[in-house]
Parts: C-alpha cells; sequence; structure tokens
C-alpha cells in the first residue's frame, strides 16, 4: 500500500532549541506488505494510534506479529544514522570516558566490563564486529581482531545486553536523544536484571519519547502511557495497563 504523503525527513527539535520534550507520534492505517508473490498477506494491517507527547510506549506481540517490523515501519534508519544519533563522539576526551563510566555503573555492567582484558578501553574499541568466514585467517591485523571478537562469545545473552544498554544510557547522558527505540532489550536478561534495567530507564526519561518493543508483558508495562497489542499484523485497540492487561494476555496468549 502506497502513502499519499511524500517521503521526506524531519530534524526535532529544531537546531538550538532547548526543549527537553520527545515527539508525539500519529499512526493512520500503517500497512505493509513484503514485495514477491511468495505471501499475499499484509505483514501489518491497518496500523492506527496515537501517542502524547513524550510517552512511554510498549509495543508487544508474540513471535512474528509485526513488533519489530512496526518499528522499522516507523523509523526507517540505517544502522549508520542510529549509531550517530545522539552525539556520535560522545566518546572522545576525558568527558566522554567519564559518562561511559557513568552508565556503566547506571546499567549495572561493571562486573561484565571487568571481564574485558583492558576494561572500558576495549569496551569502546571501533572495530566491533567481523564477519566470520569458514577459512583460517593468516597472521597479521585482521587474525588479532578476530581472536578479541572471538573473546566476546565468553558473555551470556544478558551481559551482552547490558553492555548495549550502557552504550543507552551514555547517548542519553548528551541531553541530545529525544526518541529511544528499545527492540527487545532483556529479552536474555533474568527478572531482577530486567527491572532493574527497566528502572534505570525511567529515571533518565526526562521527557524522552521511550518506545519498548517486548514479546512478553513485563516490568515496563506497568509504567506505560500507551501499550500496542499486535496480532497477526493488526492492532489489538489500545489500552492503558490498568484496563487492558488481563484482555490482551487471554488475546494474544502471551506471559
Amino acid at each position: 500500500m502506497r502513502s499519499s504523503t511524500p517521503d521526506r525527513k524531519l530534524f526535532y527539535p529544531d537546531s538550538g532549541s532547548p526543549t527537553k520534550k520527545g515527539l508525539a507520534i500519529s499512526a493512520q492505517n500503517v500497512s505493509f506488505q513484503y514485495p514477491g508473490p511468495y505471501d499475499p498477506r499484509f505483514a501489518l494491517q491497518k496500523v492506527s494510534f496515537d501517542t502524547l507527547v513524550s510517552s512511554l510506549i510498549v509495543i508487544v506481540s508474540a513471535n512474528r506479529s509485526g513488533k519489530s517490523l512496526l518499528d522499522h515501519v516507523l523509523f526507517p534508519i540505517s544502522v549508520g544514522e542510529n549509531i550517530a544519533i545522539g552525539d556520535p563522539d560522545c566518546e572522545d576526551g576525558p568527558e566522554g570516558r567519564e559518562r561511559i563510566q557513568a552508565a556503566v555503573r547506571l546499567d549495572g555492567a561493571v562486573e561484565v566490563v571487568r571481564k574485558l582484558d583492558q576494561g572500558l578501553e576495549e569496551m569502546t574499541e571501533r572495530e566491533e564486529t567481523l564477519c566470520s568466514s569458514p577459512f583460517p585467517l593468516p597472521p597479521g591485523p585482521l587474525k588479532e581482531i578476530a581472536e578479541r571478537v572471538e573473546r566476546y562469545r565468553e558473555f551470556s545473552g544478558g551481559e551482552v545486553q547490558r553492555l548495549g544498554a550502557s552504550r543507552t544510557f551514555m547517548r542519553i547522558s548528551s541531553g541530545k536523544v529525544k526518541l529511544m527505540v528499545a527492540d527487545e532489550p532483556t529479552s536474555a536478561m533474568d527478572p531482577e536484571g530486567e527491572l532493574e534495567l527497566f528502572e534505570a530507564l525511567r529515571e533518565v526519561q526526562d521527557g524522552m519519547m521511550m518506545i519498548s518493543i517486548t514479546h512478553r508483558f513485563g516490568h515496563l508495562t506497568k509504567h506505560a502511557d500507551l501499550i500496542l497489542c499486535l496480532k497477526d499484523g493488526e492492532l489489538v485497540k489500545p489500552r492503558t495497563h490498568q484496563n487492558g492487561f488481563a484482555v490482551f494476555s487471554l488475546y494474544l496468549n502471551v506471559p
């Protein structure tokens, strides 16, 4: 389904604006169908909702019901653009290091960072990913990077998510971030770790629009201004936690 509204980029807030408020979102009859003849169904069908400024939104559904797709449709930015949002040079200099340390403490990832050979220096290395290869690498810089990446496999899924959350807190500390979208940020964490992370996120929200995408009802859902539940690409009537929790749990069959 093609939108009648032309594509364009808008910057919010305007350059130099002192506002701390995030934006409001309005979606009207959003539909999406994957190209090709393989599946004629719509992955998203006529999704409509409106949010208030600086809201806490939770998008929840079972797997393969459209929650992550809705994120990509609403915010179609590349990985590089995503990384660049919110002060991309914040790691440089002593001030950046202090912010990294504060983010690690806030997220509770101190013990995870201690596992790294060089602590924070290794956490902020630029060579963070490497495509795997079935062929042995010759001695040299590439092999050294591969060995460094191999060490990261010693972390549990929850520890990796804590490191990722620390980077999120670091971006937020710049004061420039007005929108945060987290897709399954605690899927590998235990309940205690999930509670700690969500409490920390709520503490730093400070007017920011915050969207959490999940497949289960958790701690953050209790504090949501709006819960968007998707089933087979369609939006169940938007509800708040107080009047919608039991209905959504039964309808979606999610915990």
